[in-house]
């Protein structure tokens, strides 16, 4: 994703099927703690990350990167990540708005 920022972006503000989907989950990021979260943010989105670690024995791969829509949902929390050379995963708490 470090090389692809602005291609989501495009692809995010161009295409109506992904602009009003309510979660975008990315695998094999390949980010690490080093990449600014600044440079991942999308606009009417917010981001969560599970960045590959040391534990994990990968240099390369890894990663999870997950956009949730703004108009979705406000009320979200990483609850848990884990990065290990057999497993990864990022959990998320979502509290979607409720329509009347």
């Amino acid at each position: 994703i470090t090389t692809k920022v602005e291609e989501l972006e495009l692809i995010t503000s161009r295409q109506k099927s992904i602009r009003d989907c309510c979660v975008m989950v990315l695998l094999e990021t390949w980010l690490d703690p080093s990449f600014p979260q600044g440079l991942l943010q999308l606009e009417g989105r917010s981001v969560i990350r599970a960045d590959r670690t040391a534990e994990s024995g990968k240099s390369r791969g890894g990663g999870i990167c997950v956009y949730i829509n703004n108009n979705w949902s406000s009320d979200i929390k990483q609850m848990d990540t884990h990065c290990s050379p057999d497993l990864e995963y990022l959990v998320v708490k979502c509290r979607p708005f409720i329509c009347h």
